[in-house]
């Protein structure tokens, strides 16, 4: 069975303490609010798609596949988490 710990230890070499750690320090400052027009993406999917596209350097359309959010929202969420 492939879990959220076997995901970030795979992709990012990370225990999931490690990560819990570093999404509490970035969560308050990636944090969007709920709106009617749209569906919250949460802070761990953001860390999770900014961390991806720079450690594994995929294209922003494979990471968009595998997170299956458009291309566009792959390159904002980056563009805003890295800012």
């Amino acid at each position: 069975m492939y879990t959220i710990t076997n995901y970030l230890f795979n992709t990012f070499e990370c225990r999931s303490q490690t990560w819990n750690l570093f999404l509490s320090w970035v969560a308050p400052l990636i944090t969007k609010k709920e709106t009617k027009m749209r569906e919250l993406i949460s802070a761990n999917e953001r860390l999770c798609v900014t961390m991806r596209y720079l450690v594994t350097g995929d294209a922003q359309v494979t990471i968009a596949a595998s997170y299956r959010v458009s291309p566009a929202v792959v390159g904002r969420l980056i563009y805003k988490t890295c800012l």
